[in-house]
């Protein structure tokens, strides 16, 4: 879809080539999906809707609760101290540094594109206040991404029948 042809959709509206699952995922979820997908090691300059393509490709192939894993365990590495474990941990996640990289570059190229037409990425978060910590008589609260609850439950679900 070209920027003229963009103008006459109501604002907010997804373009008909993009794949409804960037309204689903949220946008930081994305780059885990892309990496996953058939993305050549080379992506060159895909079209947006290209993207959004490899973005459903890798949630078919590594279904949606083991993207969010994928994200949720790299946001943790992130954050904490670097271990050995932890970086035999990240190897594991993200064996090879340019596919990350590129899925992430192509990730913000089409939310900047999303952004540019007026559509929202990803789900509206729903937040939750989580006790997380009791120090005497006061509880501790933290507030926590609905989805992320959902997610670690589905996560649970799938564990114990494995495990069975």
């Amino acid at each position: 879809m070209t920027y003229f042809q963009s103008l006459n959709r109501p604002a907010g509206t997804l373009p008909d080539d993009i794949n409804p699952i960037v309204r689903t995922l949220p946008h930081a979820e994305w780059y885990v999906a892309i990496a996953a997908s058939d993305m050549p090691a080379r992506p060159g300059d895909p079209s947006p809707a290209q993207i959004s393509e490899w973005i459903a490709q890798g949630v078919e192939r590594l279904g949606e609760v083991e993207v969010w894993r994928r994200f949720d365990r790299t946001a943790a590495l992130v954050s904490a101290d670097e271990t050995p474990e932890g970086r035999a941990e990240w190897r594991a996640l993200w064996p090879s540094k340019r596919r990350c990289e590129a899925a992430n570059d192509l990730a913000w190229r089409l939310r900047y594109f999303l952004d540019e037409h007026g559509v929202r990425s990803g789900p509206i978060p729903r937040w939750r206040d989580v006790p997380v910590a009791v120090s005497g008589r006061e509880v501790w609260h933290e507030r926590v991404d609905v989805r992320d609850i959902e997610m670690r439950e589905r996560l649970a679900e799938l564990v114990k029948a494995v495990a069975a």
